[in-house]
């Protein structure tokens, strides 16, 4: 046997198990209706699962209405300084929102603001002071505005 004859035996044999290997490997993989059977079924039973998942807290509505509530009282003590001018912070009459220096915003739905008095932010950073209440399915947040230093605060009350 030459040298010539022994690699194209070993070419051959190269050749022959990549074909092989070929074959073996498309034989080791899935049909598109193995895919699709399986994507069904997937889907069936995340709309399982889906179904039993919890619904929204009226609770969550009333942390971010009260935590929206406390930005929008720094923001407004914040434009009082900056403008030197007074901003009021005032509830609307129906306790489902609240005007700051005349633009009037919505809470949410299950959601009831109510306060003894308007707050009014002085340009020297101090506030008429005042405590606010959010209320929604037996659960509040309480408020307080300091009228000298215009902190406020909140608190969970059952």
């Amino acid at each position: 046997m030459t040298w010539h004859s022994r690699t194209a035996d070993k070419h051959r044999s190269r050749t022959t198990s990549a074909v092989e290997a070929g074959s073996r490997v498309a034989s080791m993989g899935f049909t598109l209706i193995e895919v699709i059977a399986v994507i069904a079924i997937l889907g069936l039973a995340l709309s399982v699962v889906a179904s039993f998942a919890p619904r929204r807290h009226g609770g969550l509505d009333l942390v971010n209405a009260a935590d929206g509530l406390v930005e929008t009282l720094r923001s407004a003590r914040a434009k009082a300084i900056a403008r030197q001018t007074p901003v009021l912070f005032a509830p609307t009459t129906d306790g489902r929102g609240y005007a700051v220096d005349g633009i009037v915003r919505a809470l949410p739905a299950a959601i009831v603001l109510t306060a003894e008095t308007a707050i009014r932010f002085a340009p020297d950073g101090s506030s008429s002071g005042g405590v606010l209440r959010l209320a929604s399915d037996g659960s509040a947040r309480v408020l307080r505005v300091d009228w000298l230093t215009s902190q406020v605060s909140a608190t969970h009350v059952r």
